[in-house]
């Protein structure tokens, strides 16, 4: 749910999915520990808050990733090695610089806070400079199922769409020219046909109203009060 989320909102954004998981993924997953954090600091329990963040981070990265490297070799990008590993590095030092003194005051807090809100503009900062194309390829290379996300006239213009004969156009008595989805089921000895393009506002009125037991006299009664 929180991949779907996140790619939903990456959508909408018009940002990387990689931004997502750089920010909302990561957040999200470390929900647990800022949870521990929290209920720690207001228990004055320090030492438990920092020792959580400080086990997780290296369980994370000697179990896991080692973990994950040891079923399949990971490739990294050229940006992990100069960018996201560095900054790593670098937070885990600041922390030890700022607890040198055994307390991690409020003024070592806003900075570790305003850091990370650095962090992530430049991760969008840096990702918004990429195409679809792009990640498109990155994933392909790296043999990673991945469709690009179409807004509606996107959707309409994609030729594969039009191939497949899921848009169509047609006369409409009103409308004139217009387009239309087609039918996804194709069948080779019946082939589904559009038979008539979509309604107008009312056209149906009568037939379905009838339908439901409305007569001749309540439909007049409806038309004088403006219902229909």
């Amino acid at each position: 749910m929180l991949l779907h989320g996140g790619s939903r909102l990456a959508a909408r954004l018009h940002i990387s999915p990689l931004v997502i998981g750089l920010t909302v993924v990561s957040i999200g997953t470390s929900t647990p520990e800022l949870a521990v954090g929290i209920e720690a600091a207001l228990q004055d329990a320090g030492s438990l808050a920092v020792g959580n963040i400080a086990g997780t981070n290296t369980v994370n990265i000697l179990l896991i990733l080692g973990l994950s490297a040891l079923l399949r070799p990971l490739a990294l990008h050229l940006r992990t090695l100069r960018f996201d590993l560095p900054v790593m590095t670098a937070a885990a030092a600041a922390l030890l610089v700022m607890a040198w003194d055994g307390v991690l005051s409020r003024l070592d807090g806003a900075v570790l806070v305003g850091a990370a809100l650095i962090f992530t503009a430049v991760v969008i900062r840096l990702t918004r400079r990429e195409s679809r194309a792009h990640w498109l390829a990155k994933c392909e290379a790296e043999g990673i199922p991945a469709g690009p996300i179409y807004d509606v006239a996107e959707a309409l213009a994609d030729p594969h769409a039009r191939a497949r004969g899921m848009v169509q156009e047609y006369e409409h008595p009103q409308a004139g020219r217009t387009r239309a989805l087609g039918n996804p089921v194709k069948l080779s000895r019946s082939p589904a046909r559009l038979r008539k393009g979509s309604p107008v506002l009312g056209e149906d009125n009568e037939t379905l109203l009838g339908e439901l037991g409305y007569g001749p006299a309540d439909l007049a009664r409806l038309r004088g009060k403006a219902v229909i």
